[in-house]
């Protein structure tokens, strides 16, 4: 399993806010954030809510999953925060999602 420990989680210090006068902003803020951190952001968001039926805490092992295969693609590795385009495709066939680029590049409308 790639998911890191709980003490390992708990020594960690991560942004309980994001910078920006609105939402947008913020989400800007989010998008600079290493894959490790906005994996946080994003458990943390929806680890006791349904999503397509199950709860956010199901979808953490295929989270950090993510998490450690970007880590992998992204020439920066751990502290990278975003995939190009090429590496997108790369990261999509990972799992199993592989779409064309003109599919991709409609779905990220």
């Amino acid at each position: 399993s790639s998911a890191p420990s709980r003490s390992a989680m708990a020594n960690t210090h991560f942004k309980t806010e994001l910078e920006g006068a609105d939402d947008h902003a913020k989400l800007h803020s989010l998008c600079k954030l290493t894959y490790k951190e906005q994996a946080v952001w994003f458990l943390n968001a929806v680890w006791e809510v349904q999503v397509q039926g199950k709860s956010g805490s199901e979808y953490a092992e295929k989270i950090w999953d993510y998490v450690a295969k970007a880590g992998v693609i992204d020439n920066a590795k751990e502290s990278g925060n975003a995939l190009d385009e090429l590496e997108a495709h790369r990261f999509l066939e990972a799992f199993d999602e592989a779409h064309t680029v003109l599919q991709m590049r409609s779905a990220l409308r």
